[in-house]
């Protein structure tokens, strides 16, 4: 993370933001979180530091509320070399890191007021998936376990479940035995996670038999 950073921005002292960037990753890592997580945030914090380096603000108690929607808007207006605007993702994704930042900051007695408290982020753009599988597609990733061991069973049966619901992966991976009523095979199975109950629709096995138009996952 540090071999990233080694040239200090901004005047050489103890308070600056720069350092106490530092000191917060330093904190981060001591929480055990993923070198890969914070040489990401590493590079969000010091896009910002020289952003603001370049701006006179040095320290954090130059940064305020305006200052950063001024930095939130020079996102927005920022464009890549092919032309194109940020995504509404990759703006979250290079503020989020200065919420957390700062809200450390306060909590360590380094400035009076959180500026990034309130921020409002950008909201997410909901978008359909580039890429969906085709029927025979699916029928092929369907034919690849082993249905003739034990394992191969479960894992069709994972697959079946994850096509024909629309579960998360994490809701199919801790499954309750209340979550799934009885069913014959070639019925439609009531499955039920959390605050979502949807119809695993079609028959089970058969990619074609309707899953597209009877899911009922609420999402």
């Amino acid at each position: 993370m540090n071999e990233l950073y080694r040239k200090p921005v901004g005047p050489n002292r103890p308070d600056s933001l720069y350092r106490r960037s530092l000191q917060f990753l330093s904190w981060r890592r001591e929480r055990q979180f993923s070198d890969k997580t914070l040489t990401v945030w590493a590079h969000h914090l010091y896009h910002f530091i020289s952003w603001a380096n370049e701006r006179g603000l040095h320290t954090p108690r130059n940064i305020t509320r305006p200052i950063l929607e001024r930095y939130q808007r020079h996102l927005y207006q920022y464009r890549k070399s092919n032309g194109e605007p940020l995504s509404p993702r990759t703006q979250r994704t290079q503020l989020q890191p200065l919420q957390v930042w700062f809200k450390w900051v306060v909590r360590q007695g380094l400035a009076l007021a959180n500026p990034a408290c309130d921020l409002e982020l950008p909201r997410m753009e909901k978008q359909l998936p580039r890429h969906i599988l085709t029927v025979d597609e699916v029928k092929q990733i369907l034919a690849l376990p082993d249905i003739e061991t034990v394992a191969g069973l479960r894992d069709r049966a994972l697959l079946e479940v994850l096509y024909s619901s629309g579960l998360r992966r994490s809701e199919l991976a801790a499954p309750d035995t209340d979550d799934a009523g009885p069913f014959q095979p070639g019925d439609d199975a009531n499955l039920h996670a959390g605050e979502h109950r949807g119809v695993a629709g079609g028959t089970f096995g058969d990619p074609s038999g309707g899953a597209g138009e009877r899911r009922r996952a609420g999402r």
